[in-house]
């Protein structure tokens, strides 16, 4: 009797021990594989935060620019007035 016990212990108790291996092999895969989604989620948002440093920077670049676009008009409607002035003048 003893015997037909302990085969049928170790007929449930080895698959049993597998499936748990095999389990728990799984979840630390699982746990690695979040632990290098997480990971790589850490670099993506440092990644935005640098590039929205970097687009803040160049919206200023681009206030100064505008800026300076909008002297360079000034000072040729200035010369243009001038020019047409002199042309004026030159010919009245």
């Amino acid at each position: 009797m003893w015997e037909m016990t302990r085969d049928l212990i170790t007929l449930i108790l080895i698959p049993a021990l597998g499936w748990v291996l095999l389990v728990s092999r799984a979840m630390e895969t699982t746990r690695l594989k979040f632990e290098h989604q997480a990971e790589e989620v850490k670099d993506l948002k440092e990644e935005v935060k640098r590039l929205q440093a970097r687009g803040q920077k160049m919206e200023v670049i681009v206030g100064k620019i505008e800026g300076q676009i909008e002297n360079m008009s000034q000072q040729l409607s200035r010369i243009e007035k001038l020019l047409m002035a002199r042309m004026d003048s030159s010919h009245g």
